[in-house]
């Protein structure tokens, strides 16, 4: 996560929203918080100064505000960084994986980018065609498995590779022939690729 200090200037109490694309290059608006979105806690300093920490629903700190007086306010902003890629007539948008690989795979099936972890050889991947519900190739367990007819479908797994414990979760947008992938993740990395999953939005291109 990183930091983008916007200064002090008079301001409603309305939190704006900023994201980082393209590995860091790219920030841009994104409008504002619709409200209720994110909790608010303030505090007061020994000086009588209240700041307050607006987070979003995962705990992320987006925004840090010290308040100078009644209607002025000096606003810290933390902005995740967000990638994106276009499959079909789709673009989807999604937390970076920082430090990693990316690949692109085209069959006849349909096509697939993938980004492999260089830290923890971790894949999230996104496939957009015909493909039939995917497991590990090794031996499995299903954790746990939903689905609503005609929306989505998802499924976790765990299963051992060279005496590892590894896990796999495969969500299937039924609608957009769109399966998003993570896989060979260890549980102390589950937390990491279960926020990118959580954080994904999905637009049609116009």
């Amino acid at each position: 996560m990183r930091y983008i200090n916007r200064g002090c200037y008079e301001a409603d109490k309305i939190a704006r929203k900023y994201i980082v694309r393209n590995a860091g290059s790219t920030l841009s608006g994104d409008g504002i918080w619709e409200e209720g979105a994110l909790s608010i806690e303030s505090a007061t300093d020994e000086d009588g100064k209240a700041t307050m920490t607006f987070t979003d629903m995962y705990g992320n700190t987006v925004l840090e505000r010290k308040v100078v007086d009644k209607s002025k306010f000096c606003d810290t902003y933390y902005v995740n960084e967000q990638d994106s890629l276009t499959l079909g007539k789709y673009i989807i948008y999604f937390p970076t994986l920082e430090n990693s690989q990316r690949s692109h795979f085209a069959y006849e099936e349909g096509v697939e980018v993938s980004f492999l972890s260089k830290d923890d050889l971790g894949i999230i991947s996104f496939w957009n065609g015909s493909l039939l519900f995917i497991a590990p190739d090794n031996d499995y367990t299903i954790i746990s498995s939903k689905r609503i007819d005609n929306l989505i479908e998802d499924r976790r797994y765990k299963y051992q590779e060279n005496n590892t414990i590894y896990y796999e979760r495969v969500i299937r947008i039924i609608p957009y022939s769109l399966y998003i992938v993570y896989e060979h993740v260890k549980q102390d990395c589950i937390k990491k690729y279960e926020r990118i999953l959580e954080n994904i939005c999905i637009s049609e291109r116009m």
